[in-house]
């Protein structure tokens, strides 16, 4: 990426810097009405775009300070910092200059620093084992986790193989600073098995697999580049390549003129993907709460209709069993008038029911704390108050229901209240999903030379160029 985009954006001047949530994009100057995009993911990605990403309304703070530093002056230099995926950026003259590192690794950052080296903002601040990214503080670069792979000699690659008793894979990633992709290509250009273990390698193959890395690097610093995108069966991106690979031999490739306008249509793809599926991220948590509370709603409203019904069934009960149950509550408060204690009283009871007493039968337990008795009715226990009337009982059952009742009308608009929320969520993500697709990231309209002029065509269809300024 970087060797084609040295040589683009060295000299140009910074026009302006946008921030989308954790990207920059950098407005570059040209000769031409079409400026130079340069956009920045740390953690991801850094490439020349020809997409447009909205930006952001509220201005952030990092942003600010990289407009204020940046903004204005011509890029000096774009280097990557000796074989790591970091890469800084140095802009203005060389008494005030300031440089922007980038980090691709890990979970990405971008740290501005001063002329002084030192630390004067930076996308996430944090302290680490071997470096702090801290306003003030003096910039370091990470280690180095290994040896640069364009510059290991047949020596050393030779020892990083026989001290490894891993597959010859990992046993790359590990000793050389590159990734497992780069690893299985460079292995792919000889004769030698990749899962063969690092130790069992032959002299023979370990020149091999020197020549390979030294071939593989050679082209990309230097050679002919055959920038391509990968394609699945279903037409989806999922490799994006400098050069031609013999690993992937089913995928469809779409090739490009240049790396960076391959890593461009890579991740625009990726860019639209992301914003559909946090569409759908949030319609689906908002979904999952609106259903546990509609869930809650139908439980509570299945209780309360229950509650209403057994109400209903008791007071009716009570009213069929009037006349022997006015005598049961009537013969318990009388008994209690005459001073007799609870125990005489169903020692009482107890003989009406051993005589057959309709009202001695009915009863099943006396709970002097309380001040109830429970009856027996179709095999169902009902509680009555021994305070009021079998009558007043009854009427309070009926009221109670009643109660009830009101509350299943509540709980029914609010079940349909959260019905209708789930139809309204349902639209809404059908509405963000259609806007979604309208929002797809458009590829900037390439401007004719003469579009930095005023102009305009004549009915003849000629063109008429007019000064800038004037």
């Amino acid at each position: 990426m970087l060797r084609e985009a040295k040589d683009v954006v060295t000299g140009r001047w910074i026009l302006n810097v946008y921030q989308l949530n954790g990207t920059l994009v950098f407005k570059l100057s040209h000769e031409s009405p079409n400026k130079i995009w340069l956009l920045i993911e740390p953690g991801r990605r850094m490439h020349l775009t020809s997409h447009t990403y909205e930006r952001e309304a509220k201005l952030r703070a990092f942003c600010k300070t990289l407009r204020k530093h940046l903004r204005n002056h011509k890029i000096a230099d774009i280097e990557q910092h000796d074989f790591d995926r970091v890469i800084y950026i140095r802009a203005g003259p060389p008494e005030k200059q300031f440089t922007l590192v980038v980090e691709l690794f890990g979970g990405g950052n971008a740290v501005l620093l001063d002329p002084m080296n030192r630390i004067v903002s930076a996308m996430t601040y944090r302290r680490m084992r071997d470096r702090d990214i801290v306003r003030g503080a003096s910039f370091e670069f990470p280690p180095l986790r290994a040896t640069d792979p364009r510059k290991v000699s047949i020596t050393q690659l030779s020892e990083i193989i026989s001290s490894s008793d891993r597959p010859l894979v990992p046993a790359l990633v590990r000793g050389l600073n590159m990734s497992g992709a780069t690893a299985e290509e460079v292995i792919s250009k000889t004769q030698i098995n990749p899962e063969l273990s690092s130790s069992k390698l032959t002299s023979e193959q370990k020149g091999e697999l020197h020549q390979a890395l030294q071939s593989h690097f050679q082209t990309l610093e230097a050679g002919s580049l055959k920038p391509q995108v990968l394609l699945n069966a279903e037409q989806e991106p999922v490799h994006v390549l400098p050069v031609n690979s013999s690993r992937f031999p089913d995928l469809k490739q779409l090739e490009f003129t240049t790396f960076n306008e391959a890593l461009d249509h890579f991740f625009s793809t990726f860019h639209e993907e992301q914003a559909v599926d946090e569409i759908d991220e949030t319609y689906q948590n908002q979904l999952a709460k609106t259903q546990r509370l509609l869930e809650q709603q139908l439980e509570h409203l299945e209780t309360m209709q229950n509650r209403a019904a057994k109400s209903r069934s008791t007071a009716n009960k009570i009213h069929q069993n009037l006349p022997v149950l006015e005598e049961l509550v009537a013969t318990i408060r009388n008994a209690r008038q005459q001073g007799m204690s609870w125990n005489e009283i169903s020692d009482r009871l107890e003989d009406g029911k051993a005589k057959g007493l309709p009202a001695a039968m009915l009863l099943e337990a006396i709970h002097p704390k309380t001040g109830q008795i429970q009856v027996m009715f179709d095999d169902e226990l009902v509680s009555l108050d021994i305070t009021i009337s079998a009558a007043e009982n009854a009427n309070r059952m009926f009221q109670r229901g009643k109660q009830l009742e009101k509350k299943v009308s509540g709980a029914e608009i609010a079940i349909e209240d959260t019905k209708r929320k789930i139809r309204q969520l349902k639209e809404k993500h059908e509405d963000a999903l259609v806007q979604a697709d309208a929002k797809k990231l458009d590829r900037r309209r390439k401007k004719q030379w003469y579009e930095k002029f005023r102009w305009f065509r004549t009915s003849q269809g000629s063109l008429v160029l007019g000064g800038r300024d004037a």
